[in-house]
């Protein structure tokens, strides 16, 4: 198998199915930071790196990348908050004060450690809060579709409910879609 540079991998697959840079990093990154990385001088993030090439249509498990500590961390703290979300959707009313503040504890954290232009992990604080809900109990429908509509903008900035069909979204957006229940 042949080593490719990723931004290499990444420039000749948006080049064959004729994508600008401005359409492929819209809402995931800038359009300098897609450059950079297609030159070879930038080293994507994880989550940027994978909802690239989603974007693209293409298999993230082709792809080998190296991570840093404080990714390792974002990563290990978005699995604890994932678990939590999940528990907290099962438990009884009883349990559910604990997991919830433990669940907001590890949100908190994840959104003092990720860079604001960060907006995949963004994205993801506001999905979970969302899921959470507040102290008082879940949001309104209204205040809902509001906030789930402003965390699929986070990435998709065009988006429009009437053409949802569209265009190609990662996982996490769909999901998106799914909990508003358009």
């Amino acid at each position: 198998m042949r080593e490719i540079p990723i931004g290499e991998y990444i420039k000749n697959y948006r080049r064959k199915r004729e994508i600008t840079q401005e359409e492929l990093c819209s809402g995931i990154c800038s359009v300098s930071t897609l450059s950079r990385l297609e030159l070879g001088r930038q080293t994507p993030s994880r989550d940027t790196l994978r909802a690239l090439l989603h974007r693209l249509g293409l298999p993230e498990d082709r792809v080998f990348v190296l991570v840093s500590e404080h990714e390792l961390e974002i990563q290990t703290l978005k699995q604890a908050i994932q678990f939590g979300l999940v528990e907290f959707e099962k438990a009884d009313e009883n349990d559910r004060p604990q997991i919830r503040e433990q669940t907001a504890a590890d949100i908190k954290r994840l959104e003092e450690i990720v860079e604001e232009e960060d907006v995949i992990s963004r994205q993801y604080i506001l999905s979970a809060r969302v899921t959470l809900g507040t102290q008082e109990g879940p949001y309104s429908p209204a205040q809902r579709r509001n906030l789930l509509e402003k965390a699929i903008r986070m990435t998709v900035p065009q988006f429009q409910l009437d053409k949802v069909g569209e265009f190609r979204y990662r996982p996490l957006e769909i999901t998106l879609l799914n909990m508003n229940e358009f």
